[in-house]
């Protein structure tokens, strides 16, 4: 038996912790691995683990990465650099006593190995220090590009933290080479995407997958994800009110919470309320996978794209930024299409509205190559790998590909 703690630093179910619950529960039911999960925050994870009998607990801590924003004249921002100065010391305060109740919690439990699961939590050396264990850090996130995202301590810190690690894991090539040039080549990184569903979970979408192009008319576009402005919720809206004025009924579900108050003025402005459906926060996206034609990812940087991942396992094609890891999903012709500017996204959208045949063979092609690439079993057979590695023990043969 192996037992991996993990850590988080939030309680929903977006991607992240998706992929967290998946990597814990096939684990336990295909290996055996035992999981022990500290949350950063309560939410509807810890539900999901108390109910599958995964032991949890939710300590409060702080990221080490924050977004700083400096505007006006010399004097302001001395004052914005103090005030930044002052909350990252504040979050060091609060970190150092929340390490001690981690440590505290856990102790008992006898842990062999430390899970990190996000660049944002900072307490990986520490944590994986106090407990004299082993640790991997899971690299989700392109923490400059996507989010603007400044480290407590500067890069330098950053680089060395990761340097640190016993292993980390990348989701996509964008990610491994963000790692290597904040680290070193003395970084062991290993390249892990994320799997979105079991592989008998695929197959039932693959029968399912030429039902919804029994009615293409309304064309329906979807956007997934967490209402943030690096998500390009805005820029959907006005694309879409752009195809509608070519003449082409189309329509967008957007799915997701947060700050939404951008996105409405945008609806507004461009005539779409009865054309723009927001359905909230979506616990099983295959639901509405199932309803809809084509998903969109206009995320600047994304270091995957889960929701790619998982409409392309659909049979969508997807319309993505050309930038990040989306590069790395989208063969463009073949599995959708990549856009740079907002003009380029509206006419990607308006083609595939306009020829639904093509379209649904891209979705077709899509499917095919997300057969083994989306599967929990093959990320987990990797990750168990990387834990095996580090434990010093032979893979089992049910870890061999």
């Amino acid at each position: 038996m192996m037992r991996v703690l993990h850590i988080t630093h939030y309680g929903e179910l977006y991607g992240a912790n998706r992929s967290l619950l998946d990597l814990v529960l096939r684990a336990r039911e295909a290996h055996g691995v035992e999981a022990f999960v500290l949350l950063g925050r309560d939410g509807a994870l810890r539900e999901r683990l108390e109910q599958a009998g995964i032991p949890c607990a939710v300590v409060p801590f702080k990221p080490w990465m924050e977004r700083r924003i400096y505007m006006g004249g010399p004097h302001h921002r001395l004052m914005q650099w103090t005030r930044h100065r002052r909350a990252m010391a504040q979050r060091a305060r609060f970190n150092r006593q929340a390490l001690q109740d981690m440590l505290h919690r856990v102790a008992a439990w006898r842990p062999e190995l430390l899970h990190v699961h996000s660049s944002v939590i900072g307490l990986g050396p520490e944590l994986a220090r106090g407990l004299q264990l082993p640790w991997v850090w899971h690299i989700r996130e392109l923490h400059r590009q996507h989010y603007g995202y400044s480290v407590d301590g500067g890069e330098a810190a950053f680089g060395r933290a990761l340097r640190k690690a016993d292993a980390v894991i990348a989701l996509s090539e964008a990610v491994r080479r963000d790692v290597l040039e904040l680290g070193g080549k003395r970084v062991r990184v290993h390249v892990i995407p994320n799997g979105i569903a079991h592989a008998e979970q695929l197959l039932h979408l693959r029968q399912q997958a030429e039902q919804r192009w029994e009615h293409t008319r309304p064309f329906r576009f979807a956007l997934l994800g967490l209402f943030h402005p690096s998500k390009g919720q805005v820029e959907a809206v006005k694309a879409l009110a752009a195809v509608r004025a070519s003449g082409v009924d189309a329509e967008l579900v957007l799915a997701g919470n947060g700050p939404a108050e951008a996105i409405e003025r945008s609806i507004a402005a461009t005539g779409m309320q009865a054309h723009v459906h927001r359905v909230g926060f979506v616990e099983d996206p295959f639901a509405l996978y199932h309803t809809v034609h084509c998903v969109l990812n206009c995320s600047r940087h994304e270091a995957m794209g889960r929701t790619t991942v998982e409409a392309m396992a659909s049979g969508l094609p997807v319309i993505g930024h050309a930038s990040g890891a989306t590069v790395e999903l989208i063969e463009p012709g073949q599995f959708g299409a990549l856009y740079r500017s907002p003009e380029e996204l509206a006419a990607h959208m308006r083609q595939l509205a306009t020829h639904p045949d093509e379209t649904r063979r891209m979705g077709r092609a899509a499917m095919d190559a997300m057969a083994l690439l989306a599967q929990v079993e093959s990320m987990c057979a990797a990750t168990l790998r990387v834990y095996c590695q580090l434990l010093q023990r032979p893979p089992a043969s049910v870890l061999l590909p």
